[in-house]
């Protein structure tokens, strides 16, 4: 039966929302001004009572939520996939993966628990398998008292990638282990009962690979916007840039012109310059950067709003220098798609990618993380 510490994990805001949007009837019992008690028991009686088509609604409104909406932080890793895996062959693991399980129907005694999954197939083949995964209890602190802790894991057979998504914020308030230690033990067990039964394996990436990766998703969306900045120079730049120098006495450098050229750039580039604006930034930009120099850590940012960060001069004196390294160990980035903008942060961590996703108007929550994971596989 549906239970309070999951029925907790959602706000109660976005549950009105929910039951509005598949047409619960009698729903003015769950209106913000009743607790979760009340809540809890509206729902229930709901779901003895709805037709099937409602519940079933219902049922993918909760997933989706929990799955794709509440998540704002992943963590990305290599797996091995043997060959195509058919729908029959999970046919073995159906208690094990309550696929398409109702959220009525939750019965949740261990304390790591697949809570319900969904299959994506494509022509007879399994592409992911999307689970929320109920990892342990929060502490008494949050607003009802004890919740499960439940993680969106999503198996992708084609890419051969493992993703784990959770909220950083609320994990990190109210859970008493770190992320660390619940992910281990989580992994552990989707091991041995998941993933042995499906001849896949964990593996590992190469962490300067990653970093690569990295440098050329960055270099994918930066190169066209330095190509029109470039473009936008003065027919005949150089020869005032010359002239300037002649006439203070100071002998022209490569290195001098090209300071030069990025305060233009870095004027060009702002959101506020809107001469130039118009088709710079039709498929995003970066907001920030982080790369290794040594012993040293370069980095430039714009995290206070993510605008782009060709406004600044550091990304400008360390641009040849990130071009030589072609590595980086965090980038922040803003995608311009058809369905909206995606904003994330990347960072390279322990031979993984670490993913924190900014909250934006997109379309689909789904289609965020996903869109991400096709970018790291065509750039990996």
């Amino acid at each position: 039966m549906l239970t309070k510490k999951t029925v907790a994990c959602i706000n109660k805001t976005i549950w009105i929302e929910l039951i509005k949007k598949v047409g619960l009837r009698n729903y003015s019992s769950a209106t913000s001004k009743a607790g979760i008690d009340d809540l809890l028991r509206y729902l229930r009686s709901a779901y003895t009572n709805e037709n099937s088509d409602v519940l079933n609604n219902l049922d993918d409104l909760i997933f989706k939520q929990m799955a794709f909406e509440q998540p704002n932080t992943y963590k990305i890793e290599k797996i091995n996939v043997s060959g195509n895996i058919t729908p029959e062959v999970f046919n073995q693991l159906e208690d094990t993966l309550n696929i398409n399980r109702s959220f009525y129907d939750e019965t949740l005694t261990a304390m790591i628990k697949v809570i319900s999954s969904r299959l994506v197939i494509i022509d007879n083949t399994v592409s992911r398998i999307i689970m929320l995964v109920k990892v342990g209890e929060t502490n008494d602190k949050t607003m009802f008292g004890v919740q499960n802790v439940i993680f969106n894991v999503t198996i992708d057979f084609d890419k051969k990638l493992i993703s784990t998504g959770y909220h950083k914020g609320s994990f990190e308030k109210y859970y008493n282990e770190s992320f660390a230690e619940t992910y281990e033990k989580m992994i552990h067990w989707l091991s041995v009962n998941v993933l042995a039964n499906l001849n896949v394996t964990l593996s590992e990436f190469n962490e300067e690979a990653l970093k690569t990766t990295l440098y050329k998703m960055f270099h994918e969306l930066t190169a066209p916007i330095e190509n029109k900045l470039e473009l936008a120079l003065p027919p005949n730049v150089d020869g005032l840039i010359q002239n300037f120098f002649d006439d203070v006495g100071i002998q022209l450098k490569e290195k001098y012109q090209k300071q030069l050229y990025s305060i233009l750039f870095q004027d060009y580039g702002d959101a506020e310059s809107t001469e130039f604006q118009e088709g710079l930034y039709d498929d995003g930009w970066i907001f920030r950067f982080g790369f290794r120099d040594g012993d040293f850590t370069r980095a430039t940012s714009r995290t206070e709003d993510q605008s782009p960060v060709y406004t600044s001069p550091i990304y400008w004196n360390l641009k040849e220098l990130i071009n030589e390294k072609t590595k980086l160990t965090d980038a922040g980035f803003v995608w311009v798609t058809d369905t909206g903008m995606i904003e994330a942060k990347i960072d390279v961590q322990n031979k993984a990618f670490i993913i924190y996703l900014y909250k934006t108007e997109h379309e689909w929550e789904e289609d965020r993380i996903e869109y991400i994971r096709r970018k790291i596989i065509q750039h990996l």
